[in-house]
């Protein structure tokens, strides 16, 4: 998928029929006025949610007695506004004294979302409200800026105890790149056991280093695996010129760069191939690389090329035809595995989910694996495939050097809720419905499948299809990772060939051969 979609709002779409999910209890609750708990969530953190750091203040804001919380407990007593006709959602959040990107926070609603006269919308306890209620409390959310303050004193906190709390929007692998490891690297150096994470959930034994006294940046430089200066100070959210403190914890990345033949934090080794030059490092591993390096994630393909400043740049690799007399002779189609190596030193992985061994599997990992079994099928009928990972810039600086005739992008989705499922077909203009409407038709005899504007996408518009609107461009979503059907049919190598050769066929009929 483009973006992993977030927020219970996602799912207005859905078909009316379906029985409702916990999600849509939760928005149900909101249009009533009430907050309906989410599993792992306490008072406090809820509190923290509506602008208050106390939560005993909070108890006696919303009228509770008692501070025990059970799972899809419905809270009531929070201060909510009414859509009026014709109101929209900014004068809404006006209305409420908030942001919008505030309101929209508190509420799990994105900023392009439509409120509805009569709908009930949560606003934050103001500061005389709070005030009135405990006379020495603070607030976290009264403001943005005293948001920002109190969330940059938890996270003080909690580096003091060399722990990192959970955040709405943060995923495991966000949290354990932001530590410079993987993802079970991550899991093992904390203890957790699962890859689902709830919101104020507290994760342990996350990297930090104990600065001691009399100790300055020298020290600390020279103790936190190969980091920067700078690279610290956004890690720990540091303002302009800070001095750390003695005995004051420091978060720090959790692996060093790995050298020529040393041992990485998964137990693999970093060996350099004789005959191809390329280092081998852990799949999805944060790449620090000297300039001039060559890097490959895991074994032989992707190839990473590394820049004179030791930044990774896109992969662009050429496919020539295999069958140089095939219907699509002279044909030049770019094909792209959504998400994957851009600009910069970071893996871009996609959306995610686990096999029948616990093990996580990254999105950009199957989008490769469907890419490959396309090029195998264009290849064979005579077309050139470039191929193309990273973003949509990356992409569309391919396409303006090769000038290719078509555009395929592919990914595979996910949502907050098993429910969702079947393929999409994305399009920007009426040249790509045309293409997509085939791939459409060919798609049905797999599974459910739909075609649509790439105004329908989560993000109201896809940059990968825009920018490349001088030729035919479609983006196909191979089913959701989220749900189990659709997760076995990903997983499923007959399924790749299939859906690929299917797509093989649209782009001859499209092109008349």
């Amino acid at each position: 998928m483009v973006e992993r979609i977030s927020g219970v709002s996602s799912y207005a779409m859905q078909p009316a029929n379906k029985p409702q999910t916990e999600e849509d209890l939760i928005v149900d609750a909101r249009k009533k006025g009430r907050y309906r708990v989410r599993p792992k969530e306490t008072l406090s953190t809820i509190a923290m949610r509506f602008g208050i750091d106390n939560y005993k203040t909070f108890m006696k804001l919303i009228g509770r007695s008692t501070s025990s919380l059970s799972a899809k407990e419905e809270l009531t007593g929070l201060k909510t506004v009414k859509c009026k006709q014709g109101q929209g959602l900014t004068a809404l959040a006006k209305s409420a004294g908030m942001s919008l990107k505030d309101f929209c926070k508190l509420n799990d609603i994105s900023e392009k979302y439509v409120p509805q006269p009569g709908e009930q919308f949560f606003r934050a306890f103001t500061a005389e409200e709070i005030k009135k209620a405990n006379p020495s409390a603070s607030t976290s959310g009264a403001s943005s800026t005293s948001s920002t303050t109190a969330v940059a004193s938890d996270e003080a906190s909690d580096r003091a105890k060399g722990q990192y709390t959970v955040k709405k929007d943060d995923t495991l692998y966000a949290i354990a790149d932001r530590f410079n490891m993987n993802v079970n690297d991550f899991k093992k150096r904390t203890g957790l056991k699962s890859s689902n994470l709830g919101i104020g959930q507290v994760i342990k034994n996350v990297p930090t280093l104990t600065v001691p006294a009399g100790k300055g940046w020298s020290w600390i430089l020279a103790n936190s695996n190969g980091m920067t200066k700078s690279e610290i100070m956004e890690l720990n959210g540091f303002p302009k010129n800070y001095e750390p403190k003695a005995n004051e914890k420091l978060y720090i990345f959790g692996t060093k760069a790995a050298a020529s033949g040393s041992a990485t934090s998964d137990g693999s080794t970093r060996v350099q191939d004789s005959k191809t030059g390329y280092y081998k490092v852990p799949s999805c591993g944060y790449v620090t690389a000297k300039p001039g390096e060559k890097v490959a994630t895991g074994g032989k393909k992707p190839l990473i090329p590394i820049g004179a400043d030791g930044s990774v740049k896109a992969e662009v690799i050429k496919f020539n035809p295999t069958n140089k007399n095939g219907d699509l002779k002279g044909k030049t189609i770019m094909v792209n595995a959504g998400h994957g190596w851009g600009s910069g030193k970071k893996f871009d992985p996609g959306t995610h989910a686990d096999d029948a061994n616990g093990k996580t599997i990254y999105e950009w990992y199957k989008n490769r694996n469907f890419a490959d079994e396309l090029i195998k099928e264009l290849t064979s009928r005579g077309a050139t495939v470039i191929y193309t990972g990273g973003k949509a810039k990356q992409v569309c600086d391919a396409k303006a050097k090769f000038k290719p005739h078509m555009l395929i992008s592919i990914h595979c989705n996910a949502a907050g809720s098993s429910r969702p499922e079947g393929l999409d077909v994305f399009y920007y203009v009426s040249t790509d419905k045309k293409l997509a409407e085939k791939v459409d038709k060919r798609f049905e005899k797999f599974d459910n499948c739909s075609v649509k504007a790439d105004t329908q996408s989560q993000h109201s518009g896809l940059g990968i299809l825009r920018n490349t609107a001088s030729i035919p461009s479609i983006l196909l979503e191979m089913g959701y990772q989220s749900n189990p059907n659709d997760l076995k049919n990903i997983d499923s190598s007959s399924f790749r060939q299939n859906t690929m050769k299917a797509v093989a066929d649209s782009i001859e009929e499209y092109f008349g051969v």
